[in-house]
């Protein structure tokens, strides 16, 4: 009798713990208050606005950068250019010389 009743007991507490546990995981996921989720969800009419700006924002951005490009292109050129006609000096003195 007394081992059912201490086997009753452990299985009990072992139940109750379990249930906290289940408590505590359903609580990481899920605020416990709904006034809270709500304060935290941000309103879909005040995002729209911040995603237009920052897309708008993006796109200037990407504009910059690809004048930017441009203009670091035209110069890898003219460097290009200035290296082949050293290149070709150099060559020539070298027949010169040789």
């Amino acid at each position: 009798m007394r081992v059912s009743v201490v086997l009753l007991w452990f299985f009990l507490s072992c139940v109750q713990l379990q249930r906290a546990d289940d408590q505590l995981a359903a609580g990481d996921v899920q605020p416990p208050n709904e006034s809270l989720t709500q304060k935290s969800k941000p309103d879909q009419t005040s995002v729209q606005p911040e995603v237009w700006t920052e897309l708008r924002e993006l796109r200037d951005t990407v504009e910059e950068l690809k004048k930017q490009n441009a203009a670091l292109e035209g110069r890898l050129v003219s460097a290009e250019l200035g290296v082949e006609a050293l290149r070709e000096e150099n060559a020539s003195e070298t027949q010169m010389s040789g």
